[in-house]
């Protein structure tokens, strides 16, 4: 059995190093949600952000305005400004997909793999309250 170290390579999928986080904002207010990752040896990871509009929905993809899905594929991090948020927006719960070429079959595998965030909302907050101490 020979080993041949050039062409012997072993990847690790990336990791999320750094998991979004809830966030308040006005009504009207855009929330801004980060998820940092750690590429795994393989550069090109990607991001797909989705969000349902509660618990028992299922998750759709973020799409810009012509209904395209948008993937960033912006190195380790990635940053999703969401439209401007209503009330009856505020239950809405958002994550983010991690897709890397080194794991290009991981679909069905991403929980398994860390390749899914947290889920996260942005509570949305009357303009009105101010918050004194």
């Amino acid at each position: 059995m020979n080993y041949n170290e050039e062409t012997t390579k072993i990847y690790y999928p990336p990791t999320i190093y750094e998991q979004p986080v809830d966030t308040k904002v006005s009504e009207n207010g855009a929330a801004k949600f980060q998820i940092v990752v750690e590429q795994g040896y393989v550069p090109g990871v990607s991001y797909t952000w989705q969000y349902r509009d509660s618990e028992n929905s299922a998750w759709l993809n973020i799409t810009d305005s012509q209904g395209t899905v948008v993937t960033a594929q912006s190195g380790i991090d990635s940053t999703l400004t969401t439209v401007p948020l209503t009330k009856d927006m505020a239950s809405r719960e958002y994550r983010c997909l991690v897709s890397s070429p080194a794991y290009p079959n991981a679909e069905m595998q991403r929980e398994e793999l860390g390749l899914v965030s947290d889920t996260v909302k942005a509570e949305v907050i009357d303009e009105a309250i101010i918050m004194t101490r």
